[in-house]
């Protein structure tokens, strides 16, 4: 039904266009899906002598949060104000479903103006930190935590941008790098890996089997639903022989897809590149000094269902423990998203709407209006960056 009107919306010409251009689109992915299966085929030996089987048949009987941040995905852009609104909490669950929870609402706003891309940056930071931080109060309340995304993903925003990091940046790098290494340490955190971008195995394919393979321009996830089996786990360490080298040969893939290195020095490039971001002499030392802790942090990749995609864990080698008793509690992974219900429980809680921004500066303008006796002046200062957009 939604995908009919939203199709109904568009002029009959862009319709029939667009259904053209559909037929096209579906052509040469179905010529592509062809060619990845052969490949993904010769694989399947390679993969499955690593996988194990897991069985989820207890029930929860400790407490478990999970952690997360959203912002407003349009920011608030009037004449007189640039702001984005941002928010994390944790919920707690036990076995008869959810315990507590918690929430912190901030704003991030500039006096003049429109929001501006380098504010972009600084707004990201402000939102991992608080996630950082409602993270650390749940661990003092659960037994293991989940959070959203991997642990040192704040690093490449850092370095992303060849420009300095202003001091406001630097001191929430610093704080976020602390927080981060003490969730770490407690050996009670996992991350949850939504948006994944792991290139491990073509990487590892390409260095030891064959220069010309395709898979590195494949994702894990996508060649891992095709030979994992339901309630099946990988362990990187196993496939990868030790915790935390998958991140180089992911690195391999992405020199290998964009012909970047020379093949017989790609692994030792790939290992440089992947450690930079910690080396960056505009990083606090606090980044440094979390390089080894990094460095313990493996993956596994879970298949609970035929139905759902693969579900990504980051985790301290000395937590793998704590992951295997994740995976036994009954009913743990939402058969629609493949990931732990509680993240996606929490995920829902905590999303700001698309319209809050706009509700919530009508809010502030109300009560400025109350406040000053010249309510032209108000009105021109929430007048709107751009007039023919409400939000």
């Amino acid at each position: 039904m939604s995908e009919e009107a939203s199709w109904g919306k568009l002029p009959f010409d862009l319709q029939e266009q667009y259904y053209v251009k559909a037929e096209e689109e579906a052509k040469a992915i179905a010529e592509r899906i062809s060619k990845n299966v052969n490949e993904i085929r010769k694989l399947r030996h390679l993969i499955q002598k690593y996988a194990k089987p897991f069985r989820p048949s207890k029930k929860l009987d400790y407490v478990i949060a999970a952690v997360d941040g959203s912002n407003t995905p349009i920011p608030i852009s009037k004449l007189g104000l640039g702001a984005a609104l941002y928010a994390a909490g944790f919920i707690l669950f036990n076995n008869k479903g959810v315990y507590d929870e918690r929430y912190f609402a901030n704003i991030l706003a500039k006096r003049t103006g429109a929001y501006e891309e380098s504010v972009k940056r600084t707004l990201y930071f402000k939102m991992t930190l608080i996630e950082r931080l409602a993270a650390l109060e749940a661990l003092k309340k659960a037994k293991v935590v989940l959070v959203d995304g991997s642990f040192y993903s704040f690093l490449y925003a850092a370095i992303r941008d060849t420009k300095p990091l202003s001091e406001v940046d630097k001191e929430l790098v610093d704080q976020i790098s602390q927080s981060t290494m003490k969730l770490i340490e407690s050996n009670r955190v996992i991350g949850v890996i939504k948006r994944s971008h792991t290139r491990a195995i073509g990487g590892k394919v390409y260095s030891e089997i064959d220069h010309g393979t395709e898979t590195i321009n494949m994702l894990d996830k996508y060649i891992l639903a095709q030979i994992l089996n339901t309630n099946h786990l990988l362990k990187y360490a196993d496939l990868f022989k030790k915790a935390g080298a998958f991140r180089i040969y992911s690195y391999v893939s992405y020199l290998a897809s964009k012909d970047k290195a020379d093949p017989q020095g790609i692994l030792k490039e790939a290992e440089e590149r992947v450690y930079r971001p910690f080396l960056d002499k505009r990083m606090p030392s606090s980044v440094l000094e979390s390089l080894e802790t990094y460095k313990k942090l493996d993956r596994m990749m879970v298949k609970s269902s035929n139905e759902a995609p693969i579900c990504e864990f980051e985790y301290p080698s000395d937590a793998e423990e704590v992951v295997q008793g994740l995976l036994e509690v009954k009913n743990m992974f939402n058969p629609a998203t493949g990931l732990p219900i509680y993240i996606d429980v929490m995920d829902q809680s905590v999303s700001l709407p698309r319209e809050f921004g706009r509700d919530f500066s009508k809010e502030i303008e109300a009560k400025t209006l109350e406040k000053i006796d010249d309510q032209n002046a108000v009105k021109a200062f929430f007048f709107p960056m751009n007039p023919q957009k409400e939000f």
